[in-house]
């Protein structure tokens, strides 16, 4: 029993490295799609691991990676982990600024000809908790 609970231990210890790599694949891959409108990601590609559901139009590209109704759950860990790995993901981003308020915590960078915004909605209370990102063809600066 007690080895189960170290296997246990070991694999979401390694958990993070693999969803951040994971992550950063598919961002790079959306902003490598951004300028011709997405239209080289399948119908029905949610683009990230685990993804529940992806939506778009021709200038944007929307995922939701984690949805639940947990007070202690995954969302917000990956969310303060993302925050921490897309910048080194994605070396040339500009921070475009953070907000906090209670029922939502969103960042946003700008590459040439993109941005990427990631959210994490939070209400007051018990649960629902919901983390997105989207990546969006902007004018290239």
């Amino acid at each position: 029993m007690a080895l189960r609970g170290v296997l246990a231990a070991l694999i979401l210890l390694a958990a993070p490295a693999w969803a951040d790599e994971a992550h950063c694949a598919a961002l790079r891959r959306l902003l490598a799609e951004a300028p011709q409108g997405f239209g080289g990601v399948a119908e029905g590609d949610l683009v990230f691991p685990g993804a529940l559901r992806a939506a778009r139009d021709g200038t944007r590209f929307e995922v939701t990676l984690l949805q639940h109704e947990e007070t202690r759950a995954p969302a917000p860990r990956l969310y303060r982990q993302l925050r921490r790995a897309i910048p080194e993901c994605l070396p040339g981003a500009e921070a475009l600024g953070e907000s906090r308020i209670p029922a939502r915590h969103a960042i946003a960078w700008a590459m040439p000809g993109a941005e990427v915004e990631m959210w994490l909605d939070r209400p007051p209370g018990a649960g629902h908790y919901a983390l997105h990102i989207a990546v969006a063809r902007t004018q290239a600066r």
